[in-house]
């Protein structure tokens, strides 16, 4: 899982509800939002 706030994949694992923690930064983010990133990115630059 990479963080979409700093780019680490030093992320936890999912949780019961789909939450993900970043440990280098402590963002916490949705895993779909996690693995998504690079695809979302490119998206919304083309949108």
């Amino acid at each position: 899982m990479r963080c979409p706030q700093c780019g680490s994949e030093n992320c936890t694992e999912p949780d019961d509800i789909g939450d993900v923690t970043c440990i280098t930064c402590g963002y916490v983010f949705d895993q779909d939002e996690g693995e998504d990133v690079k695809l979302w990115q490119l998206h919304t630059t083309n949108a």
